[in-house]
């Protein structure tokens, strides 16, 4: 019997390579659910204004479009059911959406380079 090992491979991107997958990633995101539908890509848009305007150089600025386009990574492991349900969500609906910035650090902590994007 065969055995299957995920491959692991290591491979720099550039920037603008990084804020297309994270674009990517948001758009994902983002169409889980029909409540945020382009939700971070505002936040990101946001985020890269405020970071402009407090005089942040512009690797600051890249991370923090980043982390605007990926804060809510995380919601991919919420169900859709839960995401999308009309009206008040119960207490543990609630606690498992709060879930989802634990999710999103964790993923992102997986990514090497990606420190000072997941803090």
């Amino acid at each position: 019997m065969a055995h299957h090992c995920p491959l692991k491979s290591h491979k720099s991107l550039s920037y603008s390579e990084v804020i297309a997958v994270a674009e990517t990633m948001a758009r994902v995101i983002d169409n889980k659910s029909p409540f945020t539908h382009r939700h971070s890509r505002g936040v990101a848009i946001v985020a890269n204004y405020l970071a402009e305007n407090a005089k942040l150089n512009k690797l600051e600025c890249l991370n923090i479009n980043v982390a605007g386009l990926l804060h809510d990574l995380g919601k991919l492991g919420i169900p859709e059911a839960i995401l999308n349900k009309p009206g008040k969500l119960d207490a543990q609906e609630y606690n498992m959406i709060k879930r989802h910035s634990y999710y999103t650090y964790h993923i992102l902590n997986m990514v090497d380079g990606f420190e000072k994007i997941n803090h």
